[in-house]
């Protein structure tokens, strides 16, 4: 059974901006049905705010850990109930930097270029101040400015130019585009731009005998 009062250890990691599910187990030595009252504390921990036991019985609590921001941090999960006191758990957390996504291969002719749209949505209720940096600038446009505002739960589309040149044709140029905020944490995403030669139009034989004029 469980003292009025005992704690167990945790370790989660967790890429930032992504979720992950935990399970933490809460045991009931009684002969009743047990309610215990639930808090969870620490950046990116939720829950629901009571779980029911039976008698004799174990159950499983699902913990939701999403953070937001990159680092480590403890937090705490506390099952309070009046027949067996207090029991919590000490959840040390590690929220990595998330891995960059890949977005679809941007393609065009030398000469011509090609435009994506890369969404940054805002979830929160305040408006958000968002740091874009781009690690190719030679082959891709950021048609923004590079610290731009998104509105309290909206989304903000900008637009990411690519230009091919000489040294893109056969080899595709990698752009890296990363964001940052203050209150939204870090996240970036993988271009990836190829230059194609431009179409050639087929030729058209135009055949005239000396002296004729002929229209095509």
């Amino acid at each position: 059974g469980r003292s009025s009062s005992s704690r167990e250890d945790y370790r989660s990691v967790c890429e930032a901006k992504k979720a992950i599910s935990l399970e933490l187990s809460i045991s009931n030595p009684t002969d009743k049905e047990v309610v215990f009252e639930v808090g969870c504390e620490g950046e990116g921990l939720s829950g629901s705010e009571s779980v029911s036991v039976g008698p004799r019985t174990e159950a499983s609590y699902e913990l939701l850990y999403k953070p937001t921001f990159i680092g480590k941090s403890v937090g705490s999960v506390v099952f309070l109930s009046e027949e067996l006191g207090e029991f919590w758990y000490e959840v040390r957390l590690n929220a990595e930097k998330p891995r960059a996504v890949p977005l679809p291969n941007m393609v065009a002719e030398l000469g011509k270029t090609v435009t994506m749209q890369i969404p940054i949505r805002n979830d929160l209720t305040e408006s958000c101040l968002v740091h874009i940096t781009m690690s190719n600038s030679t082959h891709f446009v950021l048609h923004s400015q590079r610290k731009v505002s998104v509105g309290g739960n909206s989304k903000l589309d900008v637009d990411v130019t690519f230009i091919p040149s000489s040294l893109s044709v056969g080899d595709s140029q990698a752009c890296l585009v990363e964001f940052s905020s203050p209150q939204l944490g870090e996240w970036s995403y993988t271009l990836q731009g190829q230059g194609v030669p431009p179409t050639v139009m087929d030729p058209i034989l135009v055949a005239c005998a000396l002296g004729e004029v002929t229209q095509t």
